[in-house]
């Protein structure tokens, strides 16, 4: 619990696995983010939305995130 005068304690995560990203003004990790991290699977050298570790490389590293993460949404607009 917080009050006005004092900071908000705890932690703050960002989830891995949105790639799709159409849901406005929601974050939804579901089934078509899979599809397009599919699509992309194999691309190195490139961030794109389905690259959820950031690393530069579309593997199953990305897909095990998602796998983590899939079922998770959140309503704090964008």
């Amino acid at each position: 619990m917080w009050a006005d005068n004092e900071p908000m304690q705890g932690e703050w995560v960002m989830f891995a696995g949105d790639a799709d990203q159409s849901d406005f003004p929601s974050f939804d990790i579901k089934g078509t983010d899979k599809t397009i991290w599919f699509d992309n699977n194999g691309i190195f050298d490139y961030y794109f939305s389905p690259d959820f570790n950031l690393d530069g490389d579309i593997n199953g590293q990305d897909k095990s995130l998602w796998f983590e993460n899939n079922g998770i949404s959140s309503r704090v607009p964008k």
